[in-house]
């Protein structure tokens, strides 16, 4: 319409189409200047939303870092506020940090804000997508519609997202694990925000295992302590006694040729007994000091197990009449030799014995068997009728220096005959352990290599 007025032969038509289109092209400027206006002024908008978004992401986390700071030490209590932490971004159900166990097939929660998972379970590894090792997800949304996790029974729960948590050395942790009822990736400014949780949970992680390890150390330290003032107890009362019925008896010695043929013998005996403890304490710190430095060496050769124990039973007479003990065994005419070391088999028997001897009532009775194990080896157990071993205390009773708490101070000792045992046991192959006997009391079982086993059949030295 413009283009015809403007080629009309009237000039006014012309001139007032002319001012026609000059205004539909200034209301064209206008309007294009207004909507570039309202856009800017959106993105302006969002700008300023995204700042104060971020604004508020930075007050939360310096007031994240001064709660942590306050808890620093406290790891379940920095997990629980990075998990309180995690639960202001929008659209998350549940929240865990995982730690990862490298001797389990599993992830170990240690702690969660979901209601039928708690802290200390074991969760299976399962299956997320993730591009660059930081974040990763699962679900409704992911590339590959990685199924959920099985551990996922939450039907609002659309997705899985979390951030891997990693130590400052790089090794990896755990991770930072929430349940969403959203599909879509989280915003950037989100996820920046998790990262920083995630650094901070890592750090815990890291921190609560080298608490783990210093606190395991400084147990150890004290276990040492112990052991040594318990050793350094145990030796000097189990010197003293000896050396004080020998200080005692010297001065008899005056009046020998006096004196009944009757005394003169128990005089004679009492000093060899109490000579014989002194040297069996000295024999055996001596000999958990070799076997410490490996310096112990065994020649192996075939070994009968009824006459190694006839000649351990031999050796023990004299205090299982002291304490009127009866004597049993079980040794079946049948078992196959063993392969070991006759005087080192002999203090392993004479070790075990003395104990059951010396935790046996009078009258009570020590009772020893011997059985085929599996066929390539011989078990040989050892049982009393004293009060026995705790199950609590199982573990460490072949430990050197070790002395149950709940022995009789008369009957404490240094704590060397079972480890000395325990030792020579292992040097031949075999294994020791202690249980319950059927009757009651303590019952010693170790196993040896019958002749024919394979173990050792190339060499006849063994060292420790």
């Amino acid at each position: 319409m413009g283009l015809e007025m403007a080629l009309a032969q009237d000039p006014l038509n012309a001139f007032t189409a002319y001012i026609i289109m000059m205004k539909f092209i200034l209301i064209l400027l206008v309007g294009a200047f207004v909507i570039a206006f309202s856009e800017l002024v959106r993105r302006e908008e969002l700008l300023r939303q995204e700042m104060s978004r971020a604004a508020a992401r930075v007050a939360e986390l310096n007031t994240l870092l001064m709660r942590l700071g306050e808890s620093a030490l406290d790891t379940e209590q920095v997990l629980r506020t990075i998990l309180e932490s995690v639960h202001t971004v929008p659209g998350i159900l549940h929240s865990m940090v995982l730690s990862r166990q490298p001797h389990q097939d599993c992830w170990q929660v240690a702690a969660s804000t979901h209601p039928q998972i708690k802290p200390g379970d074991c969760l299976d590894t399962f299956q997320v997508e993730s591009e660059d090792n930081i974040y990763f997800a699962a679900g409704e949304g992911t590339r590959s519609l990685t199924p959920l996790p099985d551990f996922v029974d939450d039907p609002h729960i659309r997705r899985v997202s979390g951030v891997y948590l990693h130590s400052p050395e790089g090794e990896l942790l755990g991770m930072l694990v929430m349940g969403r009822d959203q599909a879509h990736p989280l915003p950037p400014e989100d996820l920046a925000f998790l990262q920083s949780l995630a650094m901070e949970a890592g750090l815990a992680l890291r921190n609560a295992r080298l608490y783990a390890q210093e606190q395991a150390h400084v147990a150890r330290l004290e276990r040492f302590q112990l052991v040594q003032r318990t050793y350094f107890s145990a030796i000097s009362h189990e010197l003293k006694t000896p050396l004080a019925v020998l200080k005692m008896l010297i001065p008899t010695l005056d009046r020998w040729g006096g004196m009944p043929s009757e005394t003169r013998r128990e005089i004679q005996e009492t000093m060899a007994s109490n000579l014989q403890r002194l040297e069996t304490m000295i024999r055996d710190s001596l000999e958990s000091d070799r076997l410490d430095a490996g310096g112990v060496i065994l020649n192996p050769r075939a070994v009968a197990v009824p006459e190694a124990v006839h000649i351990a039973h031999e050796t023990l007479k004299p205090l299982l009449a002291q304490k009127h003990l009866i004597w049993q065994e079980d040794l079946p005419p049948d078992l196959p030799e063993v392969r070991a070391d006759p005087a080192r088999l002999d203090r392993i028997l004479n070790n075990l014995l003395e104990n059951a001897a010396k935790f046996s009532p009078e009258e009570g009775q020590v009772r020893v068997t011997a059985s085929q194990d599996d066929g390539k080896f011989v078990r040989i157990c050892v049982e009393d009728q004293g009060a026995g071993v705790p199950p609590s205390e199982r573990a460490h009773v072949f430990d050197r220096f070790y002395t149950t708490a709940s022995q009789d101070e008369a009957l404490k000792g240094v704590g060397l005959g079972l480890f000395i045992a325990r030792r020579l046991v292992e040097l031949h192959g075999g294994r020791i352990w202690v249980d319950e006997a059927p009757g009651g009391g303590g019952r010693f079982c170790f196993t040896l290599p019958v002749l024919s086993s394979p173990f050792l059949e190339d060499t006849d030295e063994i060292s420790s």
